[in-house]
């Protein structure tokens, strides 16, 4: 895995912020938006070396989204209030 340095995951930041805005800031889609602009923002940085690769991150990033709520469903939510 590759480390990402502080100006690159800046730009992802901004970029998966931007997805939020443009979807309306609807909650919920924080783990897609960073993977999208991530690849994006990536990929900016590989286009002079290579062609742009149609992404298969959709599969990718359902399969994620189903673990984690997998992991979520099974947590018990304790109030100190």
């Amino acid at each position: 895995m590759e480390t990402l340095t502080v100006a690159v995951r800046e730009k992802i930041a901004k970029k998966a912020y931007e997805r939020f805005v443009a979807r309306g800031k609807k909650h919920g889609f924080a783990l897609e938006d960073w993977v999208l602009a991530e690849k994006e923002v990536l990929n900016e940085g590989a286009q002079v070396s290579k062609p742009k690769e149609k992404p298969v991150v959709k599969d990718n990033l359902i399969a994620t989204r189903q673990a984690t709520q997998h992991r979520l469903s099974g947590m018990k939510v304790t109030s100190y209030a």
